[in-house]
């Protein structure tokens, strides 16, 4: 990148910046998709390789640094669509078809803490709790 001028390197990094600020503090993406976020991911890595190999054995500078640039930019869409949200169907589950079934148990709904309490108290007072 030190043949680029000044002012490319300030776009680029602004655009990196803008980038991850979108994917980590913006809006989640609608659906999750953690399969594409894996793929995304991997190829982040091949992005990274390849950008490094370039440098150090191909002395491409400019061109190797450019592929470890489009890698950020990958493993940024990959951060932006893992995040959607539980109400939108993410949140940790993924969408490849493994699993269980259902959601879990129904919300049992606010807790009654006057009710627990005097189950509290009577267990302070039974035989058992000495």
């Amino acid at each position: 990148m030190s043949a680029l001028p000044l002012v490319v390197k300030a776009v680029l990094a602004a655009g990196v910046l803008a980038s991850m600020a979108r994917a980590f503090l913006g809006p989640p993406a609608p659906p999750a998709h953690r399969h594409l976020g894996r793929t995304l991911l991997v190829l982040t890595g091949l992005c990274y390789a390849t950008g490094a190999v370039l440098v150090t054995v191909g002395g491409a500078e400019l061109v190797g640094s450019v592929v470890v640039l489009a890698g950020i930019e990958v493993s940024c869409l990959a951060a932006w669509i893992v995040r959607a949200t539980p109400e939108d169907g993410g949140g940790g589950e993924d969408d490849d078809g493994g699993g269980g079934g259902g959601k879990g148990p129904p919300d049992p709904g606010p807790i009654d803490w006057a009710a627990f309490d005097r189950e509290r108290r009577h267990w302070d007072r039974s035989p058992a709790a000495r």
